[in-house]
């Protein structure tokens, strides 16, 4: 009867300390998933700040957009117009004598090299077009990337608060099973000296 009382004092001092170890090992988890979450809520405000100015520098990028439509149309429809002018202009000096003829021959000229001016500049005005769409592209991108970048920090940290509540609570249970163990031992300890006594 002695052997098998010792037997189980035995037994439950070895569950008290492995007890013991798995509440060291969570409370070492816990403060280091606590670094952690320290760490992540310092670098959101910088991600936080990169996604706002990704955001303005597409509200800027929109508006030189815009003002370069509205400039690049006035400036075309301006040169349309001038070579109707011109058109007009040439086919009533066909009407006229011989000696406009150079005249005419000039205004020829002109209105050639006005046309492959006004070609040329529309050229330039859709190669404009794309290189701010494909920037434009890229600056979505990366606001897209920063968004989810964004998203994902502040998941993990919601996830680690909850880990962290979870373990906590679970803690806390350890400790109260242990402290009822421990004093359950206390009561059979005193209760086999007062039997032996």
């Amino acid at each position: 009867m002695e052997r098998c009382k010792k037997n189980i004092k035995a037994l439950k001092e070895q569950e008290l300390e492995k007890e013991k170890a798995e509440i060291e090992a969570m409370r070492a988890k816990r403060k280091m998933q606590e670094k952690q979450l320290k760490i992540m809520k310092k670098d959101l405000p910088r991600i936080q700040a990169d996604n706002e100015k990704a955001l303005r520098d597409i509200h800027e990028l929109q508006q030189s957009i815009n003002n370069h439509k509205t400039t690049c149309s006035a400036d075309v429809i301006e040169k349309m117009q001038g070579i109707e002018n011109l058109d007009r202009e040439f086919v009533e000096q066909l009407s006229k004598q011989k000696q406009l003829k150079d005249a005419q021959s000039k205004l020829k000229d002109d209105i050639a090299a006005l046309k492959a001016s006004t070609t040329q500049e529309i050229s330039m005005h859709e190669n404009a077009k794309n290189d701010i769409f494909v920037t434009t592209i890229n600056l979505e991108k990366r606001y897209a990337t920063i968004s989810r970048k964004s998203r994902e920090v502040e998941e993990n940290i919601k996830k680690t608060k909850l880990e962290l509540t979870a373990e906590k609570i679970t803690l806390e249970k350890v400790e109260r099973g242990a402290a009822i163990i421990k004093d359950t031992m206390q009561r059979e300890k005193e209760l086999l000296g007062f039997k032996q006594s």
